[in-house]
This record gives C-alpha cells, sequence and structure tokens, in this order.
C-alpha cells in the first residue's frame, strides 16, 4: 500500500495548539499519588471552565468519594468548602481550585479570585491567597502549581493585562515569586491572548516551555524549577505530547490507500499512528511503534502503554472504539506486548485529538494502575462518558469499575 503522510502535519500542528491553548489537557506522567480526580459528570478537571465540585478515586481500591468530605452537606452554600469553586486541577495529593471570579464591567473589574487548596490526604481545604487579579493556569506537577495573577489596568483608554508568574506548594500552603526575563501584556482586558511562556510539561527536575518569539515563530526551552537555569531546545521537534526521562514523546498520523489506483475515499483509506520519542539532549528522533489503530499512549516510570480498540466505527470527527486491547512497551518501544483484551467497555476520542481514554495511571512498588474513560449507552442509544472511571492493574490484567461512596 501507498503511505501517505496526509494528517501528520494536521496532527503535529494540533499538539501544539493544545500546548499553548488548553494547558489543562497537557498530560503530566506519571502520577505520584494513589489518588485521581474528576468532575462529578465525569469530565476532566479544567482550570477555565469546571465549575462545581470534584470527585476523587482512588486507583488502589477503586473507591470513589466526593471531595468535601462532610457527609451532610448539600454543596449548595457558603459553609462547603468547595461552594463557588470555579475551575479546579490537580496531581498528587493536592486539589488546586479557584473560588469567586472577577467580573469586568463599564468602569473596569470588580470581585477577587481566591486561590485554594484541598489535601486530599487529611481533607484539609485552605484559602493561599485572595487576589484582585484573574489566575491565570500555567502548569502543575506533583502538589505544586504554577501560575500567573494577571493585573488590570488602564491606559489611554485600553485595558492592559500584566502578569506575575507564581509557585505554590500545596502541601506546605507557600506560595512563591518566579522571575520573567521582561514584562508581558496584552491589550484589552482579556487573558487568552498573551505571548507570555507556556508551560508544555513538567518532570521532577525540569519545566519544559513553549513561546512565541514573533507572530507565528516558537521557541522551546527547559528550566529548573525555580524557573532558573534556561536553556534553549532546537525547534518545534520538542512540541511532544508527553516528556519523560530526558524525551518528548509524540504521535504522528498516517493515511494509507487501500488501492493506490482508486481516489482518497474514506472507504479507501486506512489510518493509523505512529510513537516518536525526541532525545532532548541531542534532539535525535527515533520512531519507536508503528501500525497503531488509536493515538491513546501514556508513559510510567516502567512502561508506555497502548490503548487500541477490538472494533471500531467513526462518528463525524470522533473514533468509538467497542473493546480494547492494551499493550505495553519499554520506553525505547521494544518487548511491545499485549497484556489484556476486554469486549465489556466502549470508548470515544476524537481523530485528531491525541489521547482522551488513558486518562491518569499510578505506580507502587508491585502494581501498574491505569485510569480510563469510557462510555456508556444511555436509554435513547446514545453514548455518554460514564461517570465512574475504569481501573486497570497492569500487572494482573484486571479491570475494575469504580464504586461511587457517599
Amino acid at each position: 500500500m501507498k503511505k501517505v503522510n496526509l494528517i501528520a502535519l494536521l496532527l503535529t500542528a494540533l499538539f501544539l495548539f493544545t500546548a499553548c491553548s488548553n494547558h489543562s489537557n497537557i498530560p503530566e506522567s506519571p502520577n505520584h499519588s494513589k489518588y485521581i480526580y474528576r468532575m462529578a459528570d465525569g469530565s476532566s478537571l479544567d482550570w477555565d471552565t469546571a465549575m462545581g465540585m470534584p470527585i476523587k478515586i482512588n486507583l488502589v481500591n477503586g473507591k470513589t468519594t466526593p471531595v468535601c468530605i462532610d457527609p451532610l452537606c448539600m454543596h449548595d452554600d457558603a459553609d462547603c468548602p468547595f461552594y463557588e469553586c470555579f475551575g479546579c486541577v490537580a496531581d498528587g495529593t493536592v486539589i488546586f481550585f479557584r473560588r469567586g471570579w472577577i467580573s469586568r464591567t463599564e468602569v473596569g473589574f470588580e470581585g477577587s479570585e481566591k486561590l485554594c487548596t484541598y489535601n486530599a490526604a487529611t481533607g484539609e481545604v485552605r484559602i493561599l491567597e485572595d487576589y484582585t487579579d484573574s489566575i491565570v493556569y500555567a502548569g502543575i506537577h506533583d502538589n505544586v502549581l504554577y501560575y500567573y495573577t494577571a493585573e488590570f489596568s488602564s491606559e489611554n483608554d485600553t485595558w492592559i493585562c500584566s502578569y506575575q508568574l507564581h509557585l505554590a506548594d500545596g502541601i506546605s500552603g507557600k506560595i512563591t515569586d518566579l522571575p520573567l526575563e521582561k514584562e508581558y501584556t496584552t491589550e484589552g482586558g482579556f487573558t487568552s491572548n498573551s505571548d507570555y511562556p507556556n508551560i508544555l510539561s513538567i518532570d521532577d527536575e525540569r519545566i519544559y516551555w513553549m513561546e512565541y518569539s514573533g507572530i507565528s515563530d516558537a521557541i522551546y526551552y527547559q528550566t529548573d524549577r525555580m524557573a532558573q537555569n534556561k536553556q534553549m531546545l532546537a525547534g518545534g521537534q520538542t512540541a511532544g505530547g508527553i516528556y519523560h526521562g530526558g524525551y518528548a514523546y509524540s504521535v504522528t498520523g498516517i493515511s494509507e490507500l487501500i488501492d493506490p489506483s482508486a481516489g482518497r475515499t474514506p472507504e479507501n483509506m486506512i489510518n493509523t499512528y505512529a510513537l516518536h520519542r525526541t532525545s532532548l539532549a541531542d534532539q535525535t528522533k527515533e520512531t519507536i511503534a508503528g501500525g497503531l489503530t488509536t493515538p491513546n499512549f501514556i508513559i510510567t516510570d516502567r512502561y508506555i502503554f497502548t490503548l487500541e480498540g477490538l472494533s471500531t466505527e467513526s462518528k463525524g470527527s470522533k473514533k468509538i472504539l467497542h473493546g480494547c486491547k492494551v499493550s505495553r512497551m519499554n520506553h525505547d518501544g521494544s518487548n511491545l506486548t499485549v497484556i489484556t483484551e476486554t469486549d465489556k467497555y466502549d470508548f470515544m476520542y476524537g481523530e485528531f485529538s491525541g489521547n482522551e481514554i488513558l486518562i491518569d495511571c499510578y505506580e507502587d512498588e508491585e502494581n501498574t494502575y491505569l485510569a480510563l474513560a469510557f462510555y456508556v449507552t444511555d436509554e435513547d442509544g446514545n453514548l455518554d462518558i460514564s461517570p465512574d472511571t475504569l481501573i486497570l492493574n497492569a500487572a494482573t490484567a484486571e479491570f475494575t469499575v469504580s464504586e461511587y461512596i457517599e
């Protein structure tokens, strides 16, 4: 079959767009806590849109509980610690969330945003700071939040946002101001169109950044965890989906013509995906896996896991997987092994959206637990995302559906 790289460019562009405009969907790997968090309807936590109270899922015992620990709380007044919760993110044992918001009026801006934390291990809720500036999410890793505050001011009848970078330790509650090389501002009173540095990913030692140096040119660099000791990285090769162990991992798509003499119709095309890794040390890029039927993968300290469907159907730009096959490989792509298959569950993802099924992971000394988002059929025959979480113990190849505990 003739291979045509029809969608590789589109996927690369999409990963770039996602990295700079939808920070909260950037996967952090691996998870350092046995808890993961979702909204009660099954959607992902999101700093800009998620409202209401999250739930926490213990990947080891499969129990799901509300994060508010008061069994009598109705979560609808100020007595609930998550009342007026608007936007939240989590990694480790801590949820960071905002309470309140800043509104734009005819004469300026009013209101405040409180930066709050919830500790899943202790149940403690704290207000770290009350800002009259907007809190703009930048990144999170292992109980530490990176964020900008956007200060509004008026200049020549135009509202200007100027930015300050901060670090909040979710365990100690300490907030640290971090330096920026220059002043970053936006006009119009909006915080979503700035050229301030975007965090692509964070590991235990480094932060990986992308920043626009012109209208469309992007530069990539890494710093230490305090945003110091900047080292430039070469070009867009480093705009991978996940950073881990000194490599950037990314997926590209390949469209194959079944009959090279026929036209490029959906019936005459087979789309597959290849997984690559790029060394951050010397920018060497290699393909470590090919022929994958979905772009869904996740990286742990031990392995890379991929998920493919037993059968697939298209629904617009979405792909529906009936059943799944989960495989693992070493970080260099060697020893690819199918660890389990099941036909009991359905999944869905956007064809050009990257991983949307393998949502998180946790490893202890013996086991690797994978969290999967799955779909259920409603009374009208439509697929809806399940508020429950499908958990796979990769060591035993056993699936468990999380159990909600009031």
